[in-house]
């Protein structure tokens, strides 16, 4: 409604592969700068998920690549504030994969086989999805795993803590944080 658009018929995706079933998508709206909060860029990622005993291969890229052409061929999925990434994810990729790898790395994102226009289709392997966020998240594990064993340590000591103790133990951590700062 809100494009003149009367009938449902009038948003139908002329297109055959329309009616191919992605494994996973997921839409969400960021800030693109945080001191211009108006401008606002959607952030779509389309999974495709592979059993453990597939190999990534040329098949599997095509595929994904026909996510990607459905969508670049929409004019109304293809505006500027749009970013569209498609993952293909397995334990294995194969020599395929490897040389796309190095045809996209000057390009400067890891595991990227291919990007056009807003569109990015990346491939990955269950361990480098889990070594990504492990390195991602390094910091704050630590952190947190710190703060535990200092909680610990302090439980060990005292039988009964009182409000002050956990008051004390608290902003003990809390002085830490800002020290590390």
């Amino acid at each position: 409604m809100l494009y003149g658009k009367k009938s449902q018929e009038e948003y139908k995706i002329d297109n055959q592969d329309r009616l191919r079933r992605m494994d996973i998508f997921i839409c969400a709206k960021k800030p693109l700068d945080v001191y211009l909060e108006s401008s606002k860029i959607e952030e779509n990622i389309v999974l495709e998920l592979k059993a453990p005993y597939v190999d990534i291969d040329r098949n599997i890229f095509r595929q994904i690549e026909d996510y990607m052409d459905l969508i670049k061929n929409q004019p109304q999925f293809n505006s500027t504030s749009r970013e569209w990434k498609f993952y293909a994810i397995s334990n294995r990729i194969d020599n395929f994969i490897k040389d796309k790898y190095k045809e996209n790395e000057d390009k400067g994102f890891p595991f990227l086989v291919k990007k056009v226009d807003n569109c990015k289709i990346f491939i990955m392997t269950w361990d480098d999805v889990f070594k990504n966020f492990e390195h991602k998240y390094r910091y704050l594990y630590e952190r947190l795993n710190f703060e535990k064993n200092e909680i610990e340590e302090e439980l060990e000591n005292k039988e009964k803590l009182t409000r002050e103790d956990i008051n004390n133990l608290t902003d003990k951590i809390l002085q830490k944080e800002v020290v590390n700062i």
